[in-house]
């Protein structure tokens, strides 16, 4: 199973509260399913509250700890299987964002 990664995934101060990050996730996922990657992982910190409730509002798990933060106490690891519906969306802007695993 292929497994893409989304690492440093960031909204501006002024431009948040208008659902961009939201977006840009889906965007990040379309791109990932597109490539034929079957599932996401990323990591966030404890004290970022606003980026879990994104991620586990969008449909993520919480993962197996991997990488350089893996021994990290508030490293938090999430997953989500991708599906054919995340490949439809779209993917144009993107390239770099995302990385394949």
């Amino acid at each position: 199973m292929s497994t893409g990664e989304i690492k440093r995934m960031y909204v501006v101060e002024r431009a948040r509260g208008r659902g961009l990050s939201r977006l840009m996730l889906a965007e990040l996922e379309s791109t990932l399913a597109e490539a034929g990657c079957e599932r996401v992982v990323l990591m966030t910190g404890e004290p970022q509250r606003t980026a879990i409730a994104l991620y586990e509002s969008s449909g993520y798990e919480p993962a197996g700890a991997y990488g350089i933060y893996a021994c990290y106490a508030d490293a938090r690891f999430y997953g989500k299987q991708l599906g054919a519906a995340v490949a439809t969306h779209g993917g144009a802007g993107t390239e770099g964002l995302a990385r394949r695993g």
